[in-house]
């Protein structure tokens, strides 16, 4: 059996939940003690202690995971695999690989160790005391696989609804961008400008956070709700082009890729590796600040016909095709 620990997110549901339907897959969702004021200076202090000082299965544990999700961990046998996918709190993955005594057990990281690390000494503690484990680490950048020693994998998706599947993009808008600001909002102001000055319109649904410095040119686009993903996957189908900003530091595939992929819809991205992936075409993808590109611009490149991904492509990020390795 293989058990999935999975964080609690909603595209960790919606990607992972519909495997819990095969009969050799198990879904546990990461459940986690949060402590707040003197509380959590004391957690703080007594997870250093268990994690680098005396990490013995048991010690402590309730302090750290609730009993419910303890008293699952318990039906994992030692033939029984593990897949920790998206849980990447360092400290919590040191003390659960004591709790689980399968053999076999495998870490999915869903973000760029330079998102999950503050600094180049917390980016090196983090990989050192991972690679330190017999768990097998997996990441989707390349970055991170080449730099922290860890395995490189596809980055994954699922197939959506039929429902969704059956709605073609007959909205008032070409482009569509959600997403976080995480300090991309001049940077999507500049593109505004851009697809605007080409006869480009564009919808964005920019999720305002503590990076924010609003612009006025986008303030009609700001929100503070993250919208549900049956919200977003709606939203897409109206469109015939999603925009893909990297954030600082990632070099891997994002989902809005896949999404582009798996609902047909074109792509203008800021990630120049994209050029050398299995899913690249020139009529699909339009590459920023690249002078590579077929399409002399925003308009050309959106009139262009679409080309259709062999479905040999797509099923190598399909999450039923994709688990396997792990199973």
């Amino acid at each position: 059996m293989l058990y999935i620990i999975k964080k609690d997110y909603f595209l960790a549901d919606y990607i992972v939940d519909p495997l819990q339907d095969r009969p050799d897959v198990t879904v546990i969702k990461y459940k986690r003690n949060k402590c707040r004021g003197i509380g959590k200076i004391k957690h703080l202090f007594i997870r250093f202690v268990r994690t680098f000082l005396c990490n013995r299965k048991g010690l402590w544990t309730r302090q750290f995971f609730p009993g419910s999700f303890l008293q699952q961990l318990k039906a994992i046998g030692k033939d029984d695999k593990v897949l920790f996918w998206g849980c990447e709190n360092l400290k919590e993955l040191l003390v659960l690989d004591k709790e689980i005594e399968c053999r076999e057990k495998s870490v999915f990281l869903w973000n760029p160790v330079s998102t999950i690390c503050r600094n180049a000494y917390s980016k090196w503690e983090y990989a050192h005391y991972l690679n330190k484990t017999k768990m097998r680490i997996y990441t989707f950048d390349e970055g991170d696989a080449a730099s922290c020693h860890f395995s490189k994998i596809n980055q994954v998706y699922r197939h959506p609804s039929s429902l969704l599947a059956k709605k073609t993009a007959d909205g008032a808008n070409d482009v569509l961008f959600i997403g976080k600001d995480k300090s991309r909002s001049a940077f999507i102001a500049q593109l505004a400008q851009q697809l605007q000055q080409q006869g480009v319109s564009f919808d964005f649904y920019i999720i305002k956070d503590k990076h924010t410095v609003p612009i006025r040119q986008l303030e009609p686009y700001y929100h503070d709700r993250e919208m549900s993903y049956e919200e977003s996957l709606a939203r897409i189908m109206q469109v015939n082009c999603i925009i893909e900003i990297m954030q600082q530091g990632q070099t891997g595939m994002t989902l809005r890729t896949l999404e582009a992929m798996f609902l047909g819809k074109k792509l203008i991205t800021t990630n120049p590796n994209i050029a050398q992936l299995p899913v690249y075409h020139p009529n699909n993808i339009y590459i920023l600040n690249s002078g590579k590109n077929k399409h002399a611009n925003f308009r050309e490149f959106l009139d262009s016909e679409y080309h259709c991904i062999p479905e040999s492509i797509i099923k190598q990020y399909d999450a039923e095709c994709w688990i396997e390795q792990f199973l």
